[in-house]
């Protein structure tokens, strides 16, 4: 039997309208497992190819990374402002600005002169 003939002796049958229960739940049940499988395969597939890709890419990275520089110079500490920030507060601030421009202060350039209390109360 050749491959056409198997093939389209399947369909035949298939559009037949003589499949009992049995037959039908067997081809529903073996197309199923089919798709499910090949799916699965190819999930798995893409996450192991994503998992290489990010191995080699961290190894890259490290092969990059120059020798640990000493660390920069703080800038000096500034005196707490007068209008009632405490050390903590001005502290937090300027931890906070420092983290949202993404370098220490020295390297950005930025230095909190004052802080002032708004006149808004919420």
């Amino acid at each position: 039997m050749n491959y056409l003939t198997f093939f389209s002796a399947a369909a035949s049958k298939a559009n037949d309208h003589d499949l009992t229960f049995g037959e039908k739940m067997s081809e529903g049940v073996s197309t199923f497992l089919l798709g499910m499988g090949t799916t699965f395969i190819v999930l798995i597939t893409l996450w192991l190819l994503l998992e290489l890709i990010g191995y080699l890419f961290k190894r890259s990275a490290e092969k990059k990374k120059p020798a640990e520089a000493a660390p920069a110079p703080q800038p000096a500490a500034l005196p707490a402002v007068s209008q009632g920030v405490d050390g903590a507060t001005v502290a937090a601030i300027t931890a906070a600005v420092t983290q949202v421009m993404g370098a220490p202060g020295a390297q950005s350039g930025f230095v909190i002169r004052s802080i002032r209390r708004s006149g808004k109360r919420n």
